[in-house]
């Protein structure tokens, strides 16, 4: 833990990726998590923004016209998924990698950490959705400390329930848990769909699967009212 906390993503950008190159993680959607536009203002040498969606879709025009409004332009486009097993050999390495939104949704997590520990060169700023350490309401308790996590796909009713709960405390509507409507887990033809939420963790077992991945948890904060925490690591 630094002297100073920090206390939001935007102040862990503006003091740690000036000078160096940045790369934005899935910034395209609604660019509402977009953080090229602060690492601009930090003084990165190098801007670079990393999406799932396809170089035709028209959320990366979106994402243009919402930098150029702003001021920022020039930056390097990937339409990459960052599980991709050569992600390191396209994109190379960043000083500075920032990713939010991404990781409770992917398939496996710790395999993704890996492919984030292969294209971080220093920093890496990874913020995700989290649980609290426990859960208690009318339909039961759930514990998420001790490395415990839940596997939206596997769960069952009783467990939905105290999730769903939960959720609706906090004004969120989640696939698969509280909302009218669900995606599918796989899309035609066997590949993952991403959009439904896979994986419900706490705030411990993330910094522990990051320490695991060979990252140096050096600061961290909750935001969003408490439904995020960041995490800003160091890699020797």
């Amino acid at each position: 833990m630094r002297d100073e906390t920090i206390r939001s993503v935007d102040e862990a950008i503006m003091r740690y990726a000036g000078g160096g190159s940045f790369i934005d993680i899935g910034p395209l959607w609604g660019t509402v998590n977009e953080k090229i536009t602060v690492a601009s203002r930090a003084g990165a040498k190098r801007l670079a923004a990393a999406d799932i969606h396809p170089s035709w879709h028209c959320a990366w025009s979106e994402m243009r016209t919402h930098c150029a409004s702003k001021g920022v332009s020039g930056y390097e486009e990937f339409a990459i998924n960052l599980d991709d097993r050569e992600v390191h050999e396209k994109l190379g390495q960043f000083d500075f990698v920032y990713c939010s939104g991404i990781i409770y949704h992917v398939p496996s997590p710790i395999y993704t950490l890996d492919r984030l520990r292969s294209i971080t060169g220093r920093y890496l700023l990874l913020r995700s959705m989290v649980m609290p350490e426990s859960i208690h309401n009318a339909y039961g308790s759930l514990s998420f400390t001790g490395g415990r996590m839940i596997y939206i796909p596997a769960m069952n009713d009783e467990t939905r329930r105290i999730i769903a709960a939960h959720f609706e405390s906090i004004g969120l509507e989640i696939m698969h848990i509280n909302a009218k409507t669900s995606e599918p887990f796989r899309y035609y033809g066997g590949l993952p769909n991403y959009g439904p939420w896979w994986w419900l963790f706490s705030p411990s077992t993330m910094r522990d699967m990051l320490k695991s991945s060979n990252f140096n948890v050096i600061d961290d904060f909750p935001d969003w009212e408490d439904r995020a925490h960041s995490f800003l690591c160091e890699v020797d």
